[in-house]
Protein backbone atom coordinates (compact mmCIF):
# COMPACT_ATOMS: atom_id res chain seq x y z
CA UNK A 1 0.00 0.00 0.00
CA UNK A 2 1.24 3.46 -0.83
CA UNK A 3 1.94 5.96 1.89
CA UNK A 4 -0.98 8.26 2.60
CA UNK A 5 -0.01 11.89 2.10
CA UNK A 6 -3.31 13.62 2.84
CA UNK A 7 -6.94 13.04 3.70
CA UNK A 8 -7.90 12.64 0.04
CA UNK A 9 -5.47 9.72 -0.25
CA UNK A 10 -7.15 8.15 2.77
CA UNK A 11 -10.65 8.39 1.28
CA UNK A 12 -9.47 7.19 -2.14
CA UNK A 13 -7.84 4.18 -0.49
CA UNK A 14 -11.00 3.53 1.53
CA UNK A 15 -13.17 3.55 -1.61
CA UNK A 16 -10.75 1.21 -3.38
CA UNK A 17 -10.95 -1.26 -0.50
CA UNK A 18 -14.76 -1.12 -0.44
CA UNK A 19 -14.89 -1.64 -4.22
CA UNK A 20 -12.50 -4.59 -3.95
CA UNK A 21 -14.59 -6.20 -1.20
CA UNK A 22 -17.85 -5.63 -3.11
CA UNK A 23 -16.42 -7.35 -6.17
CA UNK A 24 -15.31 -10.40 -4.17
CA UNK A 25 -17.69 -13.35 -4.49
CA UNK A 26 -15.73 -15.55 -2.10
CA UNK A 27 -16.46 -16.47 1.48
CA UNK A 28 -13.58 -15.11 3.56
CA UNK A 29 -12.61 -17.17 6.62
CA UNK A 30 -10.19 -15.53 9.05
CA UNK A 31 -8.41 -17.53 11.74
CA UNK A 32 -7.33 -15.07 14.42
CA UNK A 33 -3.63 -15.40 15.22
CA UNK A 34 -2.84 -13.10 18.14
CA UNK A 35 -0.43 -14.37 20.77
CA UNK A 36 -3.18 -15.86 22.93
CA UNK A 37 -4.83 -17.36 19.83
CA UNK A 38 -1.64 -19.16 18.88
CA UNK A 39 -1.17 -20.39 22.44
CA UNK A 40 -4.71 -21.78 22.38
CA UNK A 41 -4.16 -23.73 19.12
CA UNK A 42 -5.04 -21.35 16.29
CA UNK A 43 -2.01 -22.45 14.25
CA UNK A 44 -3.39 -26.00 14.07
CA UNK A 45 -6.85 -24.67 13.13
CA UNK A 46 -5.35 -22.55 10.32
CA UNK A 47 -3.23 -25.45 9.08
CA UNK A 48 -6.24 -27.79 9.07
CA UNK A 49 -8.46 -25.32 7.23
CA UNK A 50 -5.83 -24.63 4.57
CA UNK A 51 -5.21 -28.32 3.94
CA UNK A 52 -8.95 -29.06 3.80
CA UNK A 53 -9.38 -26.17 1.36
CA UNK A 54 -6.84 -27.90 -0.93
CA UNK A 55 -8.39 -31.35 -0.52
CA UNK A 56 -11.91 -30.10 -1.27
CA UNK A 57 -10.70 -27.87 -4.16
CA UNK A 58 -12.50 -24.81 -2.77
CA UNK A 59 -9.93 -22.09 -3.50
CA UNK A 60 -12.20 -20.49 -6.09
CA UNK A 61 -15.07 -20.12 -3.59
CA UNK A 62 -13.46 -19.68 -0.16
CA UNK A 63 -10.33 -18.00 1.16
CA UNK A 64 -8.73 -18.94 4.47
CA UNK A 65 -6.28 -16.47 5.92
CA UNK A 66 -4.64 -15.57 9.21
CA UNK A 67 -5.84 -12.43 10.93
CA UNK A 68 -4.92 -10.44 13.99
CA UNK A 69 -6.40 -10.44 17.46
CA UNK A 70 -10.03 -9.37 17.84
CA UNK A 71 -9.98 -9.21 21.63
CA UNK A 72 -12.00 -12.33 22.39
CA UNK A 73 -9.15 -14.04 24.23
CA UNK A 74 -11.50 -15.95 26.54
CA UNK A 75 -12.86 -17.89 23.54
CA UNK A 76 -9.71 -18.68 21.58
CA UNK A 77 -9.15 -20.03 19.02
CA UNK A 78 -11.63 -17.82 17.17
CA UNK A 79 -12.65 -17.89 13.53
CA UNK A 80 -14.51 -15.12 11.69
CA UNK A 81 -16.46 -15.59 8.49
CA UNK A 82 -17.24 -12.73 6.11
CA UNK A 83 -19.80 -13.73 3.48
CA UNK A 84 -20.01 -12.08 0.03
CA UNK A 85 -23.25 -10.35 1.06
CA UNK A 86 -21.42 -8.64 3.94
CA UNK A 87 -22.79 -10.76 6.79
CA UNK A 88 -20.28 -11.59 9.48
CA UNK A 89 -20.04 -14.42 12.01
CA UNK A 90 -17.55 -15.14 14.78
CA UNK A 91 -17.04 -18.61 16.28
CA UNK A 92 -15.08 -19.41 19.41
CA UNK A 93 -13.39 -22.39 21.03
CA UNK A 94 -12.75 -23.79 17.54
CA UNK A 95 -10.63 -26.92 17.22
CA UNK A 96 -9.40 -28.76 14.12
CA UNK A 97 -12.50 -30.95 13.83
CA UNK A 98 -14.80 -27.94 14.14
CA UNK A 99 -12.75 -26.05 11.57
CA UNK A 100 -13.56 -28.81 9.07
CA UNK A 101 -17.26 -28.44 9.89
CA UNK A 102 -17.08 -24.66 9.38
CA UNK A 103 -15.36 -25.07 6.03
CA UNK A 104 -17.85 -27.69 4.86
CA UNK A 105 -20.83 -25.59 5.93
CA UNK A 106 -19.42 -22.57 4.09
CA UNK A 107 -19.07 -24.77 1.01
CA UNK A 108 -22.67 -25.98 1.19
CA UNK A 109 -23.99 -22.62 2.44
CA UNK A 110 -25.83 -24.36 5.26
CA UNK A 111 -26.15 -23.10 8.84
CA UNK A 112 -23.29 -23.83 11.19
CA UNK A 113 -24.53 -25.69 14.25
CA UNK A 114 -22.80 -27.28 17.22
CA UNK A 115 -20.07 -24.64 17.40
CA UNK A 116 -20.19 -21.72 19.83
CA UNK A 117 -21.14 -18.58 17.88
CA UNK A 118 -19.96 -15.51 19.73
CA UNK A 119 -22.00 -12.35 19.89
CA UNK A 120 -19.40 -9.65 20.56
CA UNK A 121 -20.72 -6.47 22.16
CA UNK A 122 -18.98 -4.37 19.52
CA UNK A 123 -20.82 -3.59 16.32
CA UNK A 124 -19.47 -5.04 13.10
CA UNK A 125 -19.58 -2.34 10.46
CA UNK A 126 -20.85 -3.67 7.17
CA UNK A 127 -18.78 -1.69 4.66
CA UNK A 128 -20.40 -3.52 1.78
CA UNK A 129 -23.83 -2.14 2.55
CA UNK A 130 -22.71 1.20 3.99
CA UNK A 131 -24.04 0.44 7.49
Amino acid sequence: MNKLKNIDDFFTNQQNIIHKKKSCNKVRIMVHMGTCCIAAGASKVLETMKSELEILSLKSDITVEPSGCIGLCYAEPTVSILHPDGTYEVYGYVDSQQSRIILNRCRTQSPITGIKELKPKWKVINVLQGE
